[in-house]
């Protein structure tokens, strides 16, 4: 009998054998790959850094970052920001 307070380990691992590990990178969306590297590409045309195009586009500068490495969904608002900020 194991004692009080010791729980038998769950998920398939025990201390002895490694947790269960994550996925190492983000899963990549459809269409959101394309869209975030033409972003990059005209912020580096345009010699904008992620924090002046998120000042720009009065967004926050990791959600730019997302955004270019294709991590998060691109919403429409964020789109037209993004697109006011690099003038295209």
């Amino acid at each position: 009998m194991p004692p009080q307070g010791c729980f038998p380990p769950t998920r398939g691992w025990s201390p002895k054998t490694s947790p269960p590990s994550r996925p190492s990178a983000p899963r990549r969306r459809g269409g959101v790959p394309r869209i975030g590297r033409h972003i990059c590409a005209l912020g580096e045309d345009r010699c904008l850094t992620q924090i002046q195009l998120a000042e720009k586009a009065g967004i926050d500068h990791k959600t730019v970052h997302r955004i270019e490495d294709a991590i998060t969904d691109l919403s429409l608002s964020r789109l037209l920001r993004l697109a006011a900020a690099l003038e295209v």
